[in-house]
């Protein structure tokens, strides 16, 4: 749930600074193109940014969650955070040994997020109804062939307007200024304006509070109206005369919203006077995306950490062996074992994962194959890890971990099986650890160990 909210928090900054740069540099430029394209652009990094890996690893300090969470795992817990773990077992209370606990209600980030959901809802909605209209529209009426376009001529005085190749006018538009029209319209299809309409309106549905998504579309609909006035001017039709009718045409109902109408959603006044300007040559401002996308992605994109636990350097991964996908190696001498996914393991007919110690490599440390998440749907629940481990000549000791951290990495709760490690040579065993995540939690780490020589 907070990882969405987050995702969609950084979505809307990514809008606001590249849409800010926009303002400032282009929109009042009349390289159209380069415009539609750099709007485009604007709205596809809002929703690809915060999934992309930043483009420099933010080095983690002793203060990181993984960090700290790994440079501990090997460490008996302190006695005073012993109350805080709660270890699986029978008791009297409960046959499976975890306490039911009241749910909570609903935190603020279900409430945002149901909010979000019914704005959502709300404009879709709205655009499937628009939808159902224009699809009733097109099956229900006649329509006349006109080049690549087909007419849908109306009776009522509606002002003109085009759904890809279906262009809408009225009997009136049709019989006294249909070559304008018509020619206006049919460089809205040449373009291709509606994949353009169709595709903000749904960034449009899904960053719905987000005001700068808002003013992209806005200013897309304008270039769209500047684009098929200077192809109509450009067919030769005089300037004066289309600058009239569009005056006259000013005034009109919107038949749907993914439609591209005659007069669009611009100001009349703009559009006369973007007729009377001609192409500007300061294209080479759209460099400064250049340095503002990489910015932008340092900013907004998913961070990458290292940190000096050495995470991921385990030999096993260079062979046939890999680590699992989303899981990761560490520990304070990592680079001593072999971690990864063993061929010649199962259990239940599913693949394992070995970690062992390479006698050949000195000194002393752990290792450890770890994965790390947020808590969001766990918070304020009693949340039980367990996993299945065998061991064979462990002379140090070995087992899984679980740690919950707070605001600034301190530890809420931990435990590393220390009490209760499995050492020397074992079959295999179910094991379990079971820990109170707290509201205030903004960390899980947990993952399977081994403190000297053997093999798990």
């Amino acid at each position: 749930m907070n990882g969405l909210l987050i995702y969609l928090l950084k979505a809307s900054a990514v809008t606001a600074l590249l849409y800010a740069c926009y303002f400032l540099l282009m929109k009042k430029e009349t390289c159209f193109g380069l415009n539609r394209a750099i709007l485009l652009l604007i709205a596809v990094c809002a929703f690809v940014v915060p999934l992309l890996p930043s483009p420099v690893p933010v080095p983690t300090t002793a203060h990181s969650p993984v960090a700290v969470a790994t440079s501990e795992v090997g460490r008996e817990p302190d006695a005073e955070r012993k109350p805080e773990v709660f270890v699986a077992g029978e008791t009297n209370d409960s046959p499976h040994g975890i306490s039911e606990r009241p749910a909570p209600g609903l935190s603020w980030a279900g409430l945002l997020l149901l909010a979000y959901s019914v704005g959502v809802l709300f404009l879709l909605v709205k655009m499937f109804r628009e939808a159902i209209v224009t699809i009733r529209l097109i099956l229900g009426r006649k329509t006349l062939k006109h080049g690549k376009c087909r007419l849908i001529v109306v009776p009522d005085d509606t002002t003109a307007c085009s759904l890809g190749r279906y262009v809408v006018i009225s009997q009136r538009d049709f019989e006294y200024n249909s070559h304008e029209i018509l020619t206006h319209e049919d460089a809205h299809r040449r373009f291709g304006h509606l994949f353009d309409s169709l595709f903000l309106n749904l960034c449009q549905v899904v960053l719905w509070f987000d005001p700068f998504i808002w003013l992209i579309r806005r200013d897309m609909r304008e270039i769209h109206e500047f684009q098929a006035d200077r192809y109509v001017l450009g067919q030769g039709i005089e300037r004066r005369s289309y600058q009239m009718l569009v005056i006259r045409k000013c005034v009109g109902e919107k038949l749907f919203a993914q439609a591209t109408g005659f007069h669009g959603d611009c100001s009349v006044k703009r559009r006369i006077r973007m007729m009377g300007r001609v192409r500007s040559r300061s294209g080479w401002k759209a460099l400064a995306y250049v340095p503002l996308l990489f910015v932008t992605a340092l900013a907004f994109g998913r961070p990458v950490g290292t940190d000096g636990l050495h995470s991921g350097t385990s030999p096993f991964v260079r062979g046939e062996n890999r680590i699992p996908k989303d899981w990761f190696a560490a520990g304070t001498r990592v680079e001593a074992y072999r971690i990864g996914i063993d061929p010649d393991e199962t259990k239940d007919g599913k693949p394992t994962v070995a970690i062992r110690r390479d006698t050949d490599v000195p000194g002393d440390g752990f290792g450890t194959l770890m994965q790390q998440c947020l808590p969001s749907e766990y918070a304020g629940k009693r949340v039980r890890m367990s996993g299945y481990m065998k061991s064979q000549d462990v002379a140090g000791w070995a087992g899984f971990w679980f740690r919950i951290d707070g605001q600034g990495a301190r530890p809420l709760a931990f435990d590393n099986m220390h009490g209760r490690a499995v050492r020397g040579t074992t079959g295999w065993k179910k094991y379990e650890i079971v820990l109170d995540v707290p509201q205030q939690a903004t960390n899980l780490a947990y993952g399977a160990l081994l403190d000297g020589t053997g093999e798990i």
